[in-house]
């Protein structure tokens, strides 16, 4: 289930995130910094959709690219992402970041959200 809220948030015993958005008149930038307790193979990824939709997975007007890295408790990861402003229609989208973690072979949710990242505004 996603989580919403502020600042730095433990959303397991084992993971972290740090996350924050920007928009400059030329790109959005998001990273997501993330620590967690053992090593884990974590995918990486995020949408932009109405503030309101509980399901941007569903229904967005953008996803990224998925990134994946292997993240070490000594180490972490940060994750980052660039979009060009004019790639995306004029609105006010919420940004959200999601993650997967490899379990044996299958890949499962591991968590998501806003992260406290403020709505932005593309004009």
């Amino acid at each position: 289930m996603a989580v919403w809220g502020t600042g730095v948030l433990e959303v397991r015993p084992s993971f972290q995130v740090q996350a924050s958005s920007a928009l400059s008149e030329d790109e959005l930038h998001v990273t997501a910094t993330v620590k967690p307790v053992v090593e884990d193979q974590i995918r990486a990824w995020f949408f932009l959709a109405d503030p309101d939709e509980r399901e941007p997975w569903r229904r967005n007007v953008y996803r990224s690219a998925v990134q994946e890295e292997v993240v070490t408790p000594q180490d972490g990861a940060t994750f980052e992402w660039r979009l060009p402003a004019g790639s995306v229609p004029a609105g006010r989208y919420a940004v959200t970041i999601w993650f997967h973690y490899l379990d044996g072979e299958e890949w499962k949710h591991l968590d998501g959200g806003s992260y406290g990242m403020a709505p932005i505004d593309f004009r």
